[in-house]
């Protein structure tokens, strides 16, 4: 049988350990894809731009900034570099030439760095259990949420 917890006390102190862990998780994320992207000697820009192509194969500079909400000289400037380290290709598009298409290229494609992957890595060796309860509890905690917007 569930104690139900009804005094403030112990709802602020759950919600405490809540906020804590979420901020330390963060914390932990962040530490992780920093220290990868030193490792790459890419720049967190450098590395934002990766996750994007990743996702769009073929995108324009300028479709590429607005997703990064950022000015298309600074996103130019990162993706120049990108393309003297062989990780992105500019393609002019058939129909325009001036129009230029950015991807990953194949040799980087294959080994690329993406959230998906490093969030794989990252759960990698927990079993199945625990990777349930996880979910479960972050679902639960998602449900109550939605709970208190309707």
């Amino acid at each position: 049988m569930e104690k139900n917890l009804n005094s403030e006390q112990q709802l602020d102190q759950y919600n405490e350990r809540i906020i804590t862990l979420f901020k330390i998780i963060k914390q932990d994320l962040k530490k992780l894809s920093d220290q990868y992207t030193e490792q790459q000697n890419l720049t967190g820009l450098q590395m934002l731009i990766i996750d994007v192509l990743f996702k769009n194969q073929g995108i324009n500079l300028h479709d590429l900034s607005v997703q990064l909400k950022m000015a298309d000289s600074n996103v130019s400037v990162a993706v120049d570099r990108l393309v003297c380290k062989g990780i992105v290709l500019r393609e002019a598009s058939e129909e325009n030439r001036r129009s230029i298409r950015l991807s990953l290229s194949p040799e980087f494609e294959g080994l690329t760095y993406s959230k998906n992957r490093f969030g794989i890595n990252i759960i990698r060796n927990a079993t199945e259990e625990e990777l349930n309860t996880i979910i479960d509890g972050l679902e639960k905690y998602h449900d109550l949420l939605k709970s208190i917007h309707n």
